[in-house]
């Protein structure tokens, strides 16, 4: 496993998205978290996923493939699948997300 030391979730974050993940199960949660962590690093909404998915959520691959699934049937991202590789993963938002909300 790799050092997850200095790693971080770069917002902002749609807790509303994580809530949604959370309540579809504990791995998808994880995995939804996991994928938060991709936007912020890629600053795109669409990226490819790689191994560290592994070393941030812990959990084996299979598990992370039916929790991205399950994810998927609930409406949260789109799977790109790669054959051989990990897949390429669109994150949905329903709402935008304004930089400088007005208050």
């Amino acid at each position: 496993m790799k050092s997850l030391d200095h790693k971080f979730i770069k917002g902002p974050v749609w807790c509303e998205w994580l809530a949604k993940a959370s309540k579809v199960g504990v791995s998808p949660g994880l995995v939804g978290n996991a994928l938060w962590f991709y936007v912020g690093i890629n600053n795109a909404q669409k990226f490819k996923i790689d191994s560290m998915v592994r070393d941030i959520t812990g959990l084996s691959r299979q598990t992370i493939s039916s929790s991205l699934k399950r994810l998927e049937n609930a409406g949260l991202i789109s799977i790109y699948p790669k054959r051989g590789s990990y897949p390429t993963i669109h994150l949905h938002r329903e709402k935008p997300i304004r930089s400088n909300p007005s208050r």
